[in-house]
């Protein structure tokens, strides 16, 4: 079984994986703080107790609003927190050039600074009984800004697959595009998070070369609206898959809330939106 949830927040992002055995990921850590939803208050509120992997894609203060939250209640031992995965690229000795052309602020080198000296090694490749997770990265100093860094997460159960690209730009998703590893896994995706939440910036036609989802999320918020521009180039990537299935190809958590993905007892996988229609998703043959 696979229950993923990518929560309607308004700083960063945040989603949360559970699996039919009871593993726990959550990747990124971002909060909303108009509902008061915050990741730390979600697991204690689910009885959760074991975070096997804390995924942090971006390091940009956005995407860790909610981090010290979490570190905070994990040293309070109101849950644990087994491993936290970053790019392995970045270190503490990178990060005095990264803070200066990212942040400018002294606050951010020590914030940065402590998420580097917890992290663990990074595997290419997890598993967690049926669940797999992969991850690629573009190196620093090759790239010196932080969306480019992302840490890039699929996550695939059975024949289903999600990708998590954190803020990506469209070259950081060029150079990955070289590696042919990468291209494999973007064909067997079904459902994308749209990079830095939607906006254009963070699109690359390159992708759909290789990646045809059923479903593209976008995590955004009142102060993130899509363009009218970055709407209609995803909407034309998902024409195809609108025509076959009568149903919306793009779904926002500004529109449709809090997303759940879930697998049913028969093996299908749906789409539950808060405010919303559910949706049926179609699995790799």
């Amino acid at each position: 079984m696979l229950n993923v949830k990518i929560f309607d927040v308004d700083r960063g992002f945040c989603a949360a994986v559970q699996t039919g055995d009871r593993h726990q990921i959550l990747i990124d850590c971002g909060y909303n703080s108009r509902s008061g939803f915050h990741p730390s208050r979600y697991l204690l509120d689910s009885s959760t107790r074991r975070l096997n992997y804390l995924i942090v894609p971006t390091l940009t203060e956005g995407s860790l609003a909610g981090f010290y939250g979490l570190i905070g209640h994990s040293f309070n031992n109101c849950f644990s927190i087994e491993r936290l995965i970053i790019n392995p690229s970045i270190d503490v000795e990178s990060l005095p050039e990264l803070i200066v052309r990212n942040f400018r602020t002294r606050n951010s080198l020590k914030f940065l600074s402590d998420v580097c000296q917890r992290c663990s090694n990074v595997e290419r490749a997890v598993y967690l009984g049926d669940v797999k997770l992969s991850f690629f990265w573009n190196t620093y100093p090759e790239f010196l800004d932080f969306p480019n860094l992302s840490l890039v997460t699929f996550l695939s159960y059975q024949n289903f697959s999600i990708l998590f690209p954190g803020n990506l730009k469209t070259e950081g998703w060029r150079n990955l595009l070289q590696n042919s590893r990468f291209r494999e896994r973007l064909r067997q995706v079904n459902l994308l998070v749209a990079s830095n939440h939607g906006q254009e910036d963070g699109y690359c036609p390159d992708v759909f070369n290789y990646c045809n989802p059923s479903l593209i999320i976008v995590s955004n918020r009142s102060r993130h609206l899509l363009s009218p521009t970055a709407i209609h180039r995803y909407e034309r990537q998902m024409q195809m898959a609108q025509k076959s299935s009568g149903q919306p190809g793009i779904l926002t958590t500004l529109d449709a809330g809090t997303i759940t993905i879930q697998q049913t007892s028969d093996n299908s996988v749906r789409a539950i939106a808060q405010r919303s229609k559910n949706y049926q998703l179609k699995q790799k043959e």
